[in-house]
């Protein structure tokens, strides 16, 4: 019997965010070198909060059967391969 899994994708605007949540988590890791105090570990913690975000946005929600994606998880049946799930 076929189930709702989670599977990770290449998704442009997680990507995008991650690069963009490295390079802000850099750029704070620089300030902090230089002695930037407080405001620079707070852009290190926002550096690492957007590239969570970017990773997260990564995951889809897919039929285990034939891995097209299933946008709710309380669907009970693949549109496109039509198997119930558990």
């Amino acid at each position: 019997m076929a189930s709702i899994v989670k599977k990770r994708t290449t998704s442009f605007w997680g990507l995008l965010q991650e690069i963009f949540g490295f390079v802000v988590l850099v750029a704070g890791g620089m300030m902090t070198m230089g002695g930037g105090g407080f405001a620079a570990i707070a852009i290190v913690l926002i550096g690492i909060a957007i590239m969570v975000v970017g990773f997260l946005k990564s995951f889809k929600t897919v039929c285990s059967e034939c891995r097209n994606r299933v946008e709710d998880k309380e669907v009970k049946m693949c549109p496109v391969c039509k198997v119930t799930f558990e």
